[in-house]
């Protein structure tokens, strides 16, 4: 014997969330649809009981006002929620991501890697630093330094495609997670977009800059913080710094203890 089952139907009634047009014109659908069904079913009723032969005229009417009226009132509430997700998902946006590059932004970059690496292993935290990049707004301006930031930002990204995670720390420096690979790939990543970055020109015609990057580098692993791999690769960034700039050293954890060494100077 067929039952009703109310909590599905109430499910595929009003459960679904309006996050793109489709959406929209399926949920005004499904409600309009039940909307007319039990106006109808009124009318019937109605009309069964006071005057039978105006039954069919009457449904015709029913189905018509009631189809209009619903559909205009349920699509602009549906309207209204869909804006409302839509500036929900902006704000979200907003608040995990840098505005000026699209980066995650320091706080949600460092969210993703402790959620990461609570199910990873091992991985590495590259930190890249802009070289002379005061000197860069001063000589330039800083719209040409707002150029630099976010072309570097667009090179980082394109050349780190997940599961890597590329965030901007803060200014001038960007953060960018590997989830996997050995201590000679992140050195090999590191070195490539150190080099690549030498090649490429940022700014105007008139106004081309290049823009050279120091690199630091220290493990992620399961027995110790991302705080901490994060101490030890802004000190390896440090120590690049201070080595003449243009460079990519790695503080690497041997055997619970940290080892600094260099991996390339600058060219």
């Amino acid at each position: 014997m067929a039952t009703f089952d109310l909590k599905r139907i109430g499910r595929w009634v009003f459960d679904g969330e309006i996050r793109s047009h489709r959406d929209l014109v399926r949920h005004v659908a499904r409600l309009t649809l039940l909307v007319v069904l039990a106006a109808d079913l009124i009318d019937v009723v109605i009309n069964l009981i006071v005057d039978p032969s105006i039954l069919v005229r009457s449904l015709v009417q029913t189905t018509f006002t009631a189809g209009i009226m619903s559909t205009i009132f349920i699509g602009a509430v549906a309207r209204g929620n869909l804006a409302l997700y839509r500036a929900n998902q902006k704000l979200e946006r907003l608040t995990r991501t840098d505005p000026q590059t699209g980066l995650l932004n320091r706080k949600h970059f460092f969210e993703v890697l402790e959620e990461r690496w609570s199910h990873h292993a091992s991985g590495w935290l590259i930190l890249a630093d802009i070289d002379h990049f005061k000197s860069i707004n001063d000589t330039y301006g800083h719209p040409v330094g707002d150029t630099v930031i976010e072309g570097v930002a667009h090179m980082l990204s394109e050349c780190n495609p997940q599961p890597s995670v590329v965030g901007r720390i803060g200014g001038e420096e960007f953060g960018i997670s590997l989830s996997h690979g050995s201590l000679d790939e992140a050195k090999q990543r590191a070195e490539a977009i150190r080099l690549l970055l030498a090649t490429q020109s940022f700014g105007t015609p008139r106004q081309a800059v290049t823009a050279r990057v120091s690199i630091g580098i220290a493990s992620l692993t399961s027995d110790r913080t991302v705080d901490e791999a994060y101490v030890a690769a802004d000190h390896a960034l440090y120590q690049a710094k201070r080595n003449g700039r243009d460079r990519v050293e790695v503080l690497e954890d041997i055997r619970g203890r940290w080892a600094l060494h260099v991996v390339r100077t600058s060219v």
